[in-house]
């Protein structure tokens, strides 16, 4: 967890958001980035571990680290409210959007890499929630549904995946699970190869959907939470 942390830190500490061209700030889509990456990871090593140290300067000497262990640790509110506090101001997506780089292709389909961050709305949503902050959350959650379905509307994400190509249109074809999906419903990706041509094979998809075959899935969501859902 501090590994990425501490490179989080490093880069937000020595990126330059000022560096434009054409009235364009061209770190800024990455500084967004980051700043949800390291806030993800605080949050679930605080959920793990309960109380734990929180710095946002790089570690890049023995004599800091050692003050800053020294430090007292912070509780699950805490760290939230530290959160809140640095993600409020990047928060609205049309101001502040994930990097869109020239997309990963899926058997075809180039998907946005906007989708492969995750959102702030939706960390912001999740923090509130630990707090037990329900009106706080819920607008979170709203804004992010709203938001999700004005942004895939426009024309950076509207051909994250081929839209002349449905998997009705061949029943019995092999097509990407993203073709099933509708693209405004969509808040983020989780990237891995599917196969060891292209890199290192991740269990992730065998986990949560199985070979098909009803319950076969390791992660399921429990009886009590989807009544709850209900």
């Amino acid at each position: 967890y501090y590994a990425i942390i501490n490179n989080c830190n490093l880069y937000l500490a020595r990126v330059d958001t000022t560096l434009s061209h054409n009235n364009v700030k061209l770190m800024l889509r990455e500084y967004v980035a980051v700043k949800s990456m390291r806030a993800w990871t605080y949050l679930q090593l605080v959920t793990n571990y309960g109380r734990v140290p929180y710095f946002t300067e790089p570690i890049l000497t023995h004599s800091l680290s050692q003050e800053i262990s020294e430090r007292p640790m912070l509780s699950l509110e805490e760290i939230a409210d530290a959160l809140i506090e640095d993600l409020t101001p990047i928060a609205d997506p049309r101001q502040y959007p994930m990097p869109n780089f020239s997309g990963v292709s899926d058997d075809g389909y180039k998907i946005s890499t906007e989708l492969y961050f995750m959102p702030i709305r939706q960390l912001l949503g999740d923090l509130y929630l630990w707090k037990k902050d329900y009106k706080n959350a819920i607008d979170c959650y709203y804004n992010l549904i709203i938001d999700n379905q004005y942004v895939m509307n426009g024309s950076d994400r509207s051909n994250w995946f081929s839209d002349d190509l449905k998997a009705t249109d061949n029943p019995g074809g092999n097509y990407s699970p993203l073709t099933t999906f509708d693209k405004r419903n969509t808040t983020a990706l989780a990237a891995f190869s599917s196969s060891t041509e292209d890199g290192i094979v991740s269990n992730l998809l065998n986990i949560l959907r199985g070979d098909g075959v009803a319950g076969s899935h390791q992660v399921a969501g429990a009886p009590s939470l989807i009544g709850l859902s209900k």
